[in-house]
């Protein structure tokens, strides 16, 4: 598992907090770039609303891709198949 730590009895990881801090930054970034280049609040809203619904997507499938091994039984079988093992069996 990825580095991570107990706060309040919660274990947070690394990723989550990486992932939060970059998000943060960007905003930060967006919102300097949209008074110099004089871009309408609603446009970078509607940017930040549709990076928002991306990162919470993406985040689950790298989070289901790295605790595989806790899936249901279908998702060890699919974990532990091996491509060359199915061409030696063909």
């Amino acid at each position: 598992m990825f580095p991570s730590f107990e706060i309040f009895g919660f274990t947070v990881g690394m990723y989550g907090i990486t992932t939060v801090i970059g998000a943060a930054l960007c905003v930060a970034v967006g919102l300097n770039l949209i008074k110099k280049f004089k871009i309408m609040w609603e446009d970078f809203a509607l940017v930040m609303i549709v990076l928002a619904i991306s990162l919470f997507i993406f985040a689950h499938i790298v989070y289901g891709i790295t605790n595989l091994d806790k899936l249901p039984c279908w998702a060890r079988a699919w974990a532990e198949w091996s491509f060359t093992a199915a061409l030696s069996a063909a």
